[in-house]
């Protein structure tokens, strides 16, 4: 995975230039905030601070900075000791996504109005549920590590690299447009083909997420 000082010094090679660092960090944020609705991170987190509640299937997510769309496996194990104990003993159960068109069979977690939905109901207060979902992307600051890695596909890295390289080359007393065209161009060929790759994912995934309130209100 690369890292900010891989980009940068990427940038400077292939196209000498006298902004400064600080704004090519700028931009370089600019451009990953544009993409960022397609963006998943390749880190994986973990949140087991929640606990089950007899007869309950609706739980509050920590307000930790996720999305329910970033979260990725859903389990709940069968003790009460904290995972992170030595005496630990318990095994995790997986709850996969319930789409609006799946059946109801088995273990699954659905998006219950933004919190975690979960069927069937537990029927044991204390067992601790396991939610991992993925981060953000990262952003930089003008002061940043150059060593902190980007956390999204390589290709997605491409792109932003790309349309930095547009924005520079767009830049100063002696913008070179056809310069700048051309790594647009660049760009726009890679994000049409990841679009396109999502879009295939995306047509086998379930089409809306479902909302048990009618049904268990």
């Amino acid at each position: 995975m690369e890292t900010l000082g891989d980009v940068l010094s990427y940038i400077d090679d292939l196209l000498p230039n006298n902004i400064s660092t600080a704004r090519k960090i700028q931009i370089i944020n600019n451009e990953t905030f544009k993409l960022s609705k397609y963006l998943t991170s390749t880190n994986l987190h973990d949140i087991t601070s929640i606990a089950t509640t007899f007869d309950s299937y609706v739980y509050s997510l920590p307000s930790t900075s996720f999305e329910f769309t970033d979260i990725s496996k859903v389990f709940i194990d069968n003790s009460t000791i904290s995972p992170t104990s030595t005496d630990y003993d318990g095994t995790w159960s997986e709850y996969t996504y319930l789409g609006q068109d799946d059946e109801i069979t088995g273990n699954h977690y659905y998006n219950h109005l933004g919190s975690l939905g979960i069927v069937p109901a537990t029927t044991v207060s204390g067992y601790h549920i396991r939610v991992m979902y993925r981060e953000l992307p990262v952003t930089f600051d003008s002061t940043a590590n150059w060593s902190v890695q980007f956390n999204f596909e390589q290709n997605w890295v491409d792109i932003v690299k790309f349309r930095t390289m547009a924005r520079i080359a767009k830049s100063g007393n002696a913008p070179d447009i056809m310069l700048a065209n051309g790594y647009e161009a660049d760009a726009n060929e890679i994000e049409k083909r990841m679009k396109m790759d999502m879009a295939k994912i995306k047509a086998k995934q379930p089409s809306k997420m479902w909302s048990y309130k009618s049904d268990w209100e």
